[in-house]
């Protein structure tokens, strides 16, 4: 990722230091990438910087992750959630992240939040840490599943619908 305003990463991480301390919780915030919110993102307990990362290093990091999220408050398209999805990672995302549209259903394989709702995201957090591990393990295989019917002639063919319009 950019470590930039639109991708809403340090509202996620305050909601995420707020949950840790209010559930007593340990949870990590992961981010791979660069950019000038790195040393404001530092400042919190929760968070791992990792930099950038190769295609490669990417797979091995995201395996060992149980969740993908991406807050963003502007995400046109963000392939990086179709690249989760096809991990098997489940998913929570903004309504503003266009491919949460094509590769996340509510409840199924994550959940969708409002980008700059706190309460929403932290909601949505504890509606996953909650499940049982057997629920989280059908997710992810649904995640695969989704990611799979979204092939790059299905996306071309919705880009020529659209521009067509």
């Amino acid at each position: 990722a950019r470590l930039v305003k639109e991708k809403n990463l340090i509202q996620t991480a305050e909601t995420i230091d707020s949950l840790n301390k209010e559930q007593n919780f340990e949870i990590q915030f992961n981010i791979i990438g660069e950019g000038p919110q790195e040393e404001e993102l530092r400042k919190f307990n929760c968070v791992n910087l990792l930099g950038f990362k190769n295609q490669s290093e990417f797979k091995n990091i995201a395996i060992k992750n149980d969740l993908f999220c991406l807050p963003s408050a502007h995400e046109p398209w963000g392939v990086v959630l179709q690249e989760f999805a096809n991990l098997g990672m489940p998913i929570i995302a903004s309504y503003n992240c266009g491919s949460a549209f094509n590769l996340l259903i509510e409840g199924y394989n994550g959940y969708k939040f409002i980008h700059d709702d706190k309460l929403e995201l932290k909601k949505k957090l504890l509606k996953f840490i909650e499940l049982d591990d057997k629920r989280k393990r059908e997710m992810s295989k649904r995640s695969i599943k989704i990611s799979n019917n979204t092939t790059k002639e299905i996306w071309a063919s919705t880009l020529k619908e659209i521009y067509n319009r």
